[in-house]
C-alpha cells in the first residue's frame, strides 16, 4: 500500500471511528494496521474510564477475553518444540488427579488429549459450576482448576465441537505443571518475551495496578471491569494492548518468525 493510500485510509477510519463510538456509546478503543514489516499506523480513542481523565492510546491496557486462547495455543507449541509434551498426549498422563461426572462410558476420561481441549472436542462444558453462580471471580487460578472436577460430561469425546474455557484452562493448568513455573511466568517468558510483548499481562490483578489500562464502564458509568474478572488465565483472562496483539499478528505473517528465529 502507497503511503498516500495509506494516509486516505487512516483519515477514513478515523472519521468512521469517531462516528461509530458516538452512536453506540463506545467511552474508548485502540487500533493498529499492521503487515508483515511492522506496524503502519496505531492510535487510540476516547478514554480509559468515566472520570475522562486519561485518553486510551496504543499502549493502552484492555482486557481481551478469548483471545487469551491465542497465546495460550502458542505456549503449548513452545512446549511442544521443546519435546515436554504433544498435541495427543493423554490429559490424565499430566493430571491424574482429573475427574468428571459423567452419564457416558466411565472410560471416556482416558481419551482426551490436548488436541481435544484447545479445539473444543473434549465434552466438557463451557463453564465450571461456580462460574455459573458468579463465584469463580474469587478464586485462583488453581482452586478455580480444581472446580473443573466439578462438571459433568456434555457430549463424548471427540464427538462435537462445544466450546469450552474449562477445557483450555486444563491445558494452561498442565503448561504451569511441565514447565514449574506459574502459567503467568510461564507465557511471559515464552510468548510476551520473544515477541517484545511489554504490554500485555496475564493476571487480572496485576493489569489493575497499572496506570494505563481501560476500564469498562456502563451507560449508567458504573464500573463493569470487576465484574469480569476470572480466573480463566487461559482461556479469557489475560490483558493486552493493540501494539503488542499487533506483534503477535506480525509473527504470524512471518510464519512464526522473529528476529530470524521461529
Amino acid at each position: 500500500m502507497s503511503k498516500v493510500k495509506l494516509k486516505q485510509l487512516i483519515e477514513e477510519l478515523k472519521s468512521e471511528i469517531q462516528k461509530g463510538m458516538k452512536e453506540n456509546n463506545i467511552p474508548g478503543l485502540s487500533i493498529a494496521i499492521v503487515d508483515n514489516k511492522g506496524i503502519l499506523w496505531s492510535d487510540g480513542f476516547g478514554y480509559t474510564d468515566e472520570s475522562k481523565t486519561k485518553k486510551v492510546n496504543s499502549d493502552t491496557l484492555f482486557m481481551i477475553g478469548s483471545l487469551s486462547k491465542a497465546y495460550n495455543v502458542m505456549g503449548f507449541l513452545r512446549a511442544m518444540q521443546r519435546g515436554l509434551i504433544h498435541l495427543d498426549d493423554q490429559l490424565i498422563k499430566y493430571y491424574p488427579e482429573f475427574s468428571w461426572n459423567t452419564r457416558f462410558d466411565e472410560n471416556e476420561i482416558k481419551k482426551i488429549t490436548f488436541r481435544h481441549l484447545l479445539t473444543h472436542y473434549s465434552g466438557l462444558p463451557h463453564f465450571t459450576p461456580t462460574k455459573e453462580k458468579g463465584e469463580d471471580k474469587y478464586l485462583t487460578f488453581d482452586d478455580y482448576i480444581t472446580k473443573i472436577n466439578d462438571c459433568w460430561q456434555k457430549y463424548p469425546v471427540g464427538n462435537r465441537i462445544s466450546y469450552s474455557n474449562a477445557g483450555v484452562d486444563l491445558a494452561a493448568f498442565v503448561l504451569q505443571k511441565i514447565s514449574g513455573m506459574s502459567y503467568a511466568e510461564y507465557i511471559e517468558k515464552e510468548v510476551y518475551l520473544p515477541l517484545g510483548m511489554k504490554n500485555s499481562l496475564v493476571e487480572p490483578a496485576k493489569a489493575l495496578k497499572t496506570e494505563n489500562h481501560a476500564r469498562g464502564f456502563t451507560e449508567e458509568r458504573q464500573s463493569i471491569i470487576e465484574e469480569t474478572i476470572t480466573p480463566c488465565l487461559g482461556a479469557g483472562a489475560q490483558f493486552s494492548s493493540v501494539n503488542d496483539m499487533a506483534k503477535f499478528l506480525m509473527m504470524h505473517f512471518n510464519n512464526g518468525m522473529v528476529n530470524e528465529e521461529r
